[in-house]
């Protein structure tokens, strides 16, 4: 899959302003020199856009930032510049945060992921993910629909490449999304996937286990290398989602992933437990 716009943008960004904090200088100083208004640059040091090569060029001539250095920031500036197929593809329904996580999700090499209503959309049949979208965007056109359907079956081909660690509390099996029908097309799906795919982990939450700490919704938290590109993590709520970067943010919901996975049943267990919902719906 080709390189994501997202993840270059953030390290053009991360480097654009490493290389301001070590100059000394304000921002309004920077901006002076460059001859950008403040919050033009503020903008692309936030990352909300990407700096015009004319633009990225006065700044490295502030910065002193010369040969090899420079020719690959240019690089990864025209890189960050691009459309991702998510975004040329994409309905019009979707999220700015659900376009910034596809982007994430397409050099993340780790995903840890858990879900206590609805499935993450990286293991969503097509049934499922239509019965899903359907009811979330009530409004949408039927070809909306279909075009967010077949956004989250391309997103699927990252499986094989990154690490990916699901965690599933048991009551999202109780509710027969899409139909008895569907729902077992569902979770045998969630059966076959560690057995097509060596570095996925499905693990189940098991109602017994009481109170966790992943009551409060749904998180993914995706790693990156080389490991100089921050962990981040993505929150989706019911009318909004928001991608985090800060880092004690990002080091508690690691550990809270941590504690839901010694608290989940073991794989093992957990796909005894997803087999016997398939036979509950296959009756």
């Amino acid at each position: 899959m080709p390189a994501s716009p997202t993840v270059r943008r953030r390290r053009l960004t991360a480097e654009l302003c490493r290389l301001r904090e070590v100059s000394g200088r304000t921002i309004d100083e920077i901006a002076r020199d460059v001859g950008v208004s403040k919050s033009s640059l503020s903008r692309i040091e936030n990352g909300i856009v990407v700096p015009r090569i004319p633009v990225l060029r006065g700044l490295l001539a502030v910065y002193g930032v010369t040969g090899e250095h420079a020719v690959w920031l240019e690089q990864l500036c025209r890189d960050a510049a691009k459309k991702g197929w998510w975004e040329l593809a994409g309905s019009a329904s979707m999220r700015d945060a659900t376009r910034t996580l596809i982007g994430l999700e397409g050099e993340a090499t780790r995903i840890n992921q858990f879900s206590i209503n609805v499935l993450t959309g990286l293991v969503q049949v097509r049934s499922y993910a239509h019965a899903v979208l359907k009811t979330a965007l009530p409004n949408a056109r039927k070809d909306e629909i279909e075009t967010l359907v077949e956004t989250r079956i391309r997103r699927q081909e990252r499986l094989g490449d990154a690490r990916l660690w699901v965690i599933l509390a048991e009551e999202l099996f109780l509710r027969p999304v899409g139909g008895a029908s569907a729902m077992r097309e569902q979770i045998e799906h969630l059966v076959e996937l560690t057995d097509s795919f060596p570095r996925a982990t499905v693990q189940v939450l098991g109602r017994e286990g009481g109170e966790h700490p992943g009551m409060s919704g749904p998180f993914t938290v995706m790693g990156f290398d080389p490991s100089t590109d921050p962990e981040v993590v993505y929150v989706e709520g019911n009318l909004w989602d928001a991608v985090i970067e800060d880092a004690d943010i990002v080091g508690a919901y690691r550990n809270n992933f941590e504690i839901l996975q010694a608290t989940a049943l073991s794989p093992a267990d957990s796909r005894a437990r997803l087999l016997r919902y398939v036979k509950e719906y296959s009756t």
